[in-house]
């Protein structure tokens, strides 16, 4: 015995140490709740409703002239009102100046909120990581605005379609302040918290008084919390006499309601209550009714009355659900019957109610008739309890209870097949029959064994537990059993409930809680009451529940949870829950029996066998799926201070952003120009340096002055996490082959001899061990590797794909999940590692692996590496040009070339896979939109018909089933446009060649030799030009052609016919209008219009309009020398020139008319002169004076006489 006096003193010792670290890291920390904007901080929740959608935030936006968020004239900016509001508690000192001290060390707060993978319609999408950066806020709306009096800091709250649940992790970034941490779960609710004509809650019942409620809490039975995992969170609990508890944080707040509105069905007697929880429904049941009641979720269609009554031919006592939400196929069953005898099997489909039909084997025999076939001398049978597989979707095991010979004898049946073929099989009997078939322990059970209930873990995995007075575990899906001993309570079983991470929880009629691993093997240790948990007690100083427990579950963050009745200080009963932290007990138990029978600390005694336990990743990799995103607040120029409307910039941004990447994932087309995200930063882009000076000058307006930069986008950081770490991811996602690596360092305790250091325990006790839930799903190789150097042990642990799926899907949906579990020997219940968040155990490590397409992969079309490999030079030489849709010439061959798009990574990798290609639609120039073919006409331009084919394979090949199959090396095809096909006989584009413009298709589905599980999709345009025209056209065309030639020949013939008679005749015509009238005394002749008088012609009045022609002639050869100038005399006449006059007096005589000067003027030139003034050309056209009787023929008969008489006049003048 230790004496007790030093037990007391090492005790105290321990708890004294233990209460100054819990001094040091839970001074303060961190609460969060879901507010709105509208109700400024005011209402504590957990959850938030999604029914009224999100709601336009442009006319905010564009009242601050916020920049980088300014929608156009068509975008629409829509977010939800929902907010996470951050506050700093403390127990010893005030929180409002720990909040401001770490605001003006410049410090705030951080909150990172997770979206799972998977939806509530149970397809799966990329897990997505949002850091927020806290916008301060103040509580104290009577603070002055230049102080800060009661600050907090708010963030908006992401909300997505697709989930109900959202997990927060708050965290502080900068000061000097280490406060705690806060993880916690908010959920979408579609039920309210009240009795409102708008909740479904208003159509069940009423609210509890509080009197009946005092009398109700104080006869409570434990019950177990019934939910599917990862897409719902808790918040139904039946309890005793038709009253439920329903709650929206995890029972810590509740609301209590009788359930008296609900018409009966048939009533089954001894029914004890049940409430469920899932996705989009509660599921409720009680000797009396059973109904299921559907949430007003957006994703859900709404059911009149809020509930539906679960109408059967027998009456139910209860319902059963899967462990785990991990399966393509929900499957819910219910043990029905006067005699508990029957099974019923339903689908659960989002949305639609569930429709229960009757299990029976291809022989049409239920659970009981089949036992009785098996087994002799069967009196009775029941069905006590079932589990649906955690490893199939529908495949179920069920806990028959039969008496044999007088004796009770339980059976364990298993149900395999589908929805169309059932089969029974019996796999054991407890008590063993036969000692051979089950461990020797078993064999050991006495006749007084009750079991009640049958558990499947809550991961995929063939680990069952059957329990009652004792426990027993299958490893192998109930083909062989093991009694687990640890439990040596004589006490009855009243909950069993385990975690994905492979952590077991057992509540008994003693108020004991039992908790444990299910590993490679399983473990247990008491936890209630313990010495750890009295440790424990006292550093949380906290006190025993007032009348016990009334459930146990782990919630979706794998904490498990109490939810038990507490007494206050006024004598109120009521319920609440809260975090157990098993694993600090556990270690404070240990802790406690490591003191030695002398009373000593006996620090040389180490429970776990591995010193370092660390896990690094051996490779980059994408197969987590997680995107990181970060955000910081709106910054502001005239305040530090946030209001609603910046909060709503704040909340614009963020649902922008998710809305842009969620436009990229319907991008069909390759490149920067098709990103939604990208095409946004560019056109925000050239202006931010401009907005950053505005910015920091303090030069924007509009109150606040709110300022977002790119810059959070520009590093958002699509990325994946590739470094060393402690923990595997809860999942992973491999393609068809795909393999995922990791290394496991592993360490021992150093041995210390007489003369110090003497090596490193023995590294051959430092072993792994694995274990695969389906063989036929992935393969585990585990190469161990012995470093002697550095006294390390490395395993290299390598899983692979076994590309047995069998099926093509899109990706994420009709995903096959299998787990791995990893075990250190002799790690279980004794290793464990400090977190931020407590010690957590080491040396087992679980994960999910889902087989089939990863969530985020999108098939498009590349048409840059398409434009390359074509051949640039023509692919824009189209009649109208446009840089999104380039031309394909009709005689040349097509190689059009794709790639996946990873919206994890953002990178993309070319398609090297098989696929298929065919035309489902089209339009031409003259066509405003696309017309999409029959399923005839697709299958007959698709075809090889050679009167409406449209392609033709160049290089490809037709596989089995005669399709054509191409790939990146063989993607060849010509263009054929047969006569009866879309784009054969198409109008002309004139001057152009007729075009037409494909919506081609391409898909992966059903080829053989695909690469991968995904059934890739995706449609694209090609626009095809220089189209042939039909012979028909072409002859018609040839003919219009040689008749307009004849025609303009004919033409041309006519009107040069006789010495072109016709044009000669034209030109006399259009100069009888003009008059020559050279000037007496003058070197230089005017030329004027002849509707100038006569007197005019003299020349003594200017006239504005005079063309004056000024000529050279050669005086031996009598042709001209040089050009004429013609100018425009503006009111004086041109002065005589000295080399004209010299010129002219060089003409010979005889020639022409000889003036007073002795210039001699050739009649020509005349009428030449005359000519050029009415043509308005160049008279330097090479004609000389012997053409003048030529040129007088032009001239009418008229016009020579007048001209004549002019000339005769002229030289009178001059002989006198």
């Amino acid at each position: 015995m230790v004496p007790s006096g030093c037990r007391l003193f090492w005790l105290s010792t321990v708890t004294i140490l233990l209460l100054g670290v819990a001094e040091a890291w839970m001074n303060c920390a961190w609460t969060g709740r879901v507010t709105t904007t509208g109700r400024p901080y005011s209402e504590y929740s957990s959850s938030y409703s999604k029914t009224d959608g999100a709601s336009p935030v442009n006319d905010i936006i564009k009242d601050l002239q916020v920049f980088h968020l300014m929608p156009s004239d068509t975008q629409v900016i829509s977010a939800y009102g929902y907010y996470v509001l951050t506050k700093i508690e403390c127990d010893d000192q005030d929180p409002s100046q720990i909040a401001r001290s770490l605001h003006m060390q410049g410090g705030t707060v951080v909150v990172t909120a997770t979206v799972p993978s998977q939806g509530i319609r149970g397809n799966h999408l990329t897990w997505k990581e949002l850091s927020f950066e806290g916008a301060l806020v103040e509580l104290n709306s009577s603070c002055p605005s230049s102080s800060i009096c009661d600050p907090a800091w708010v963030v908006p709250l992401p909300v997505s379609e697709d989930h109900h649940l959202l997990y927060l992790d708050v965290s502080t970034r900068g000061g000097a302040y280490d406060i705690q941490r806060l993880k916690f779960t908010v959920h979408s609710d579609g039920y309210w918290r009240d009795l409102s004509d708008e909740s479904p809650l208003s159509g069940i019942g009423s609210e509890v008084s509080e009197q009946d409620l005092q009398q109700l809490l104080s006869s409570l039975e434990s019950s177990p919390v019934n939910f599917l995992p990862s897409v719902a969170s808790p918040s139904f609990f039946a309890l005793t006499g038709r009253f439920a508890v329903f709650s929206n944080y995890l029972f810590k707040e509740n609301f209590f309601v009788e359930i008296s509105r609900v018409s009966v069905t048939k009533v089954c007697e001894g029914t004890k209550p049940f409430a469920i929880t899932l996705a989009d429904r509660l599921l409720y049941g009680d000797d009396q009714a059973v109904f299921e009641m559907f949430g007003r979720f957006a994703s859900v269609m709404s059911h009149t009355g809020g509930f539906q009554p679960i109408e059967m031919d027998s009456c139910i006592h209860r319902i059963i659900i899967p462990p785990h939400s991990h399966l393509v196929e929900w499957s819910v069953y219910a043990i029905a019957g006067e005699e508990s005898d029957e099974i019923y099997q339903a689908a659960l489909i989002n949305g639609q109610p569930l429709s229960f039909s009757m299990v029976l084997d291809t022989a049409d025999a239920g659970p009981c008739h089949f036992v009785m076939s098996a087994l002799q001398d069967v009196t009775s049978c029941n069905v006590r309890s079932g589990t649906p597989s955690a490893t199939s979707s529908y495949g179920a095991v069920f806990l028959i209870e039969t008496i044999t010979a007088g004796e009770s004898l339980y059976c364990v049946l298993r149900l395999t097949g589908t929805f169309e073929r059932r089969e029974w099989e019996l796999l054991t009997t407890i008590p063993a029959t036969n000692c051979t078939d089950i461990d020797s322990d078993s064999c050991l059970i006495g006749p007084d064994l009750i079991l009640t209930d049958i558990t499947a873990v809550a991961r995929p995995s063939k680990h069952l537990f059957v329990w009652g007075n004792v426990l027993i575990h299958s490893p192998d899906g109930g083909v062989t059993w093991y009694h687990i001993t640890e439990y040596t309570s004589p006490a009855n079983i009243t909950i069993l409930t385990t975690s994905s991470d492979g952590q077991l929880a057992i509540l008994n009629e003693d108020q004991e809680i039992w908790y444990g691993f299910c590993g490679v093997t399983v473990s247990l240790v008491m936890l209630r009451p313990s010495d750890g948990w009295m440790l424990n007690g006292i550093i949380d100083q906290s006190e025993e529940s007032g009348n016990g427990t009334l459930s146990l579950f782990f919630d979706n963050s794998n904490s498990l949870r109490e939810v038990y009745t507490s007494i206050n200080e006024s004598g109120y009963s009521s319920i609440s829950s809260r975090v157990i932290p098993a694993s600090r007990i556990v270690q404070l138990t240990q802790h406690y029996s490591s003191i030695g029978f002398s009373g000593a600390l006996n620090l040389d005694q180490h429970l776990c066998p591995i010193r370092h336990f660390h896990l690094v990743v051996e490779q980059s990799h994408s197969s987590e799926r997680r995107e990181y995103y970060e955000f910081s607040p709106p910054l502001l120029t005239n305040s530090v201070v946030h209001d609603g409307d910046s909060l709503t910039v704040y909340q614009g941004l963020l649902h922008l952003v998710m809305d842009l990447r969620e436009q990229t994932g319907y991008t069909y087309y390759t490149g920067d120009l098709y990103n939604p995200m990208e095409q946004w930063l560019a056109s925000h882009q050239p202006l931010e340096s401009y907005h950053d000076y505005l910015y920091r000058n303090r030069l924007l307006e509009q109150g606040l002055g709110v300022y977002v930069p790119l810059k959070p986008f520009i590093n958002q950081g699509i990325k994946v996490k590739n470094e060393t770490i402690f923990t595997l991811p809860s999942e992973i996602f491999l393609d068809k082959g795909s393999i995922y690596s990791f290394i496991v360092q592993l360490r021992g305790w150093p041995l210390l001899g007489e003369e110090g250091f003497d090596g490193f325990h023995g590294l051959e006790h430092l072993l792994l061990s694995a274990e695969v839930s389906h063989l036929d799903l992935l393969q585990v190789n585990l190469d161990r590797h012995v470093d002697f150097l550095r006294d390390t042990v490395e395993y290299l642990v390598t899983l692979t794909d076994m590309s047995s799926a069998g099926y093509q899907a899109p990706p994420g949906q009709l995903l096959l999940t299998s787990s791995v579990t990893i075990e250190t020997w002799g790690s279980a219940m004794k290793c464990f590692v400090q977190e931020d968040d407590g010690p957590i155990a080491q040396g087992l490590l679980t994960m999910n692996v889902i087989h089939g397409c990863p969530p985020g992969r999108v098939l498009q079309y590349d048409i840059n590496s398409t434009i390359l490999f074509n051949g640039i030079d023509t692919v824009y030489d189209c009649p109208e040009v446009d840089p999104l849709l380039p031309c394909v010439y009709f005689n040349h061959e097509f190689h059009p070339h794709f790639e996946v798009l990873d919206l994890t990574t953002g990178n993309t990798d070319p398609f090297m896979g098989p696929y298929r290609l065919r035309v489902i639609g089209g339009h031409g120039p003259e066509e405003s939109g696309m017309e999409y073919y029959t399923s005839e006409e697709i299958e007959k331009y698709n075809s090889d018909n050679r009167h409406s084919t449209v392609w033709a394979a160049v290089d490809a090949e037709s596989d089995e089933d005669n399709v054509v199959a191409f790939d990146r090396d063989h993607s060849g095809l010509l263009w054929r446009c047969m006569q009866y096909s879309p784009c054969g006989d198409r109008p002309l584009n004139f001057p152009y060649a007729p075009e037409y413009t494909f919506l081609v298709e391409v898909t992966n589905k059903d080829v053989r030799s695909a690469k991968t599980y995904c059934d890739y999709t995706v449609q694209f345009r090609v626009r095809i030009h220089g189209l042939p025209i039909s012979s028909k056209k072409s002859v018609r065309i040839v003919v219009w052609c040689l008749v307009l030639s004849f025609a303009i020949i004919g033409l041309f013939l006519l009107c040069d016919w006789n010495d072109r008679r016709i044009w000669k005749r034209f030109k006399g015509r259009v100069r009888r209008g003009f008059r020559v009238h050279p000037r007496a005394g003058s070197t230089e002749w005017n030329i004027q219009s002849s509707t100038s008088s006569k007197s005019d012609s003299s020349g003594s009045a200017s006239y504005g309009g005079t063309l004056s022609t000024r000529r050279r002639y050669d005086g031996g050869a009598g042709r001209r020398k040089s050009g004429g100038d013609v100018t425009w005399n503006q009111g004086e006449l041109w002065e005589p020139s000295p080399t004209l006059d010299t010129a002219l007096d060089e003409v010979p005589e005889g020639e022409g008319v000889t003036t007073d000067d002795g210039m001699a003027v050739a009649m020509e030139g005349v009428e030449e002169e005359g000519r050029t003034a009415d043509d308005g050309k160049d008279l330097d056209d090479g004609s000389d004076t012997d053409e003048a009787p030529q040129l007088t023929e032009n001239l009418g008969m008229e016009e020579m006489d007048t001209m004549k008489k002019e000339s005769t006049h002229i030289t009178e003048e001059k002989s006198q």
